[in-house]
């Protein structure tokens, strides 16, 4: 992801393409971008609700539902 890229929105959305089936949900991250800046690494994690947040230094980004919003996700970005 480029350089100083702002998240504007984390949810799920069927995938299309090559193999995809039609219930092929995935959760997606949209940002902001400069493309002309250098790329960064940017590391997310996805926890289900009730699983531990594994690590102090996340900051959360957003929810994404899937399966008929029956399975809920929480995105977080390690901040180290």
């Amino acid at each position: 992801m480029p350089k100083d890229s702002k998240i504007l929105c984390v949810n799920s959305q069927r995938a299309s393409g090559f193999g995809a089936s039609l219930d092929d949900e995935r959760v997606f991250i949209w940002a902001e971008v400069t493309p002309s800046n250098e790329d960064t690494a940017r590391t997310f994690t996805l926890y289900a609700t009730g699983q531990p947040i594994e690590s102090p230094y996340e900051v959360y980004v957003g929810t994404a539902f899937l399966a008929g919003r029956q399975l809920v996700f929480h995105i977080y970005e390690a901040t180290l």
